[in-house]
């Protein structure tokens, strides 16, 4: 059921509207068109916010993807899944997994997924939180039924319990606990901060994921950047 009809950025063109895709428990998508499209690849977003804030409505966002879905030319699916602590992890990674596999339905109600989208080419990116997100998404996916062109990780918010690399210099403004405490606020059912789903060195699944293309990047003063680049 739709949100909201569609409607349409003034530059770029590109159209956009909110869908919800399950009206129990409440997990919606905003998805963008661009002009003029046929079959075209599509792009599932997961926002960052350290699993706490945003969300697919956020102004950040939506100037973000709309200008994305204009010069990439695709339809870009952004996922409103619910965040912390009201809604603690892992339901943020369920939702996602639940907008993942209704992009992937069949006899599709949704005309802009069916009329205009190559379901082979579908990517899957995600910033910071949401870059966490879509790792842990990678494992669940089965190239068959799911087909998955690649991942692209911004930023990823991943940490763990021993410093690595220079993230002692880089915490010192903020504070070392204030970081732990920030997953144990998102997870307080976690195992604590080398939980696998947030410390990748201790994921004994890491080279399951399913996918074989996998793009991570990261920002020089991020404080997170260590566990990204290493």
């Amino acid at each position: 059921m739709e949100q909201a009809p569609p409607s349409v950025d003034s530059v770029t063109g590109v159209e956009w509207k909110d869908v919800v895709i399950d009206s129990e428990p409440g997990v919606s998508v905003r998805i963008y068109k661009p002009q003029n499209v046929e079959k075209v690849g599509v792009l599932v977003y997961i926002h960052g916010g350290g699993f706490c804030v945003e969300s697919a409505s956020s102004t950040l966002f939506h100037n973000y993807l709309n200008n994305l879905s204009f010069k990439a030319n695709m339809i870009v699916v952004s996922v409103d899944y619910r965040i912390a602590p009201y809604y603690p992890l892992p339901i943020g990674y369920e939702d996602s997994w639940a907008a993942y596999e209704w992009v992937f339905e069949t006899n599709h109600h949704e005309l802009w997924i069916r009329d205009h989208t190559n379901l082979s080419r579908v990517y899957m990116v995600g910033d910071s939180a949401g870059a966490n997100i879509v790792h842990n998404l990678a494992k669940r996916v089965n190239c068959v039924t799911y087909p998955l062109k690649g991942i692209i990780l911004v930023d990823p918010y991943f940490w763990g319990k021993d410093q690595i690399g220079s993230e002692e210099k880089r915490v010192q403004s903020i504070g070392y606990s204030l970081m732990d405490k920030v997953w144990m606020v998102a997870c307080p059912d976690s195992s604590g901060l080398d939980d696998s789903r947030l410390n990748p060195r201790m994921d004994h699944e890491l080279g399951e994921l399913g996918v074989d293309k996998v793009l991570v990047t990261v920002a020089e003063l991020d404080t997170l950047r260590d566990r990204g680049y290493y």
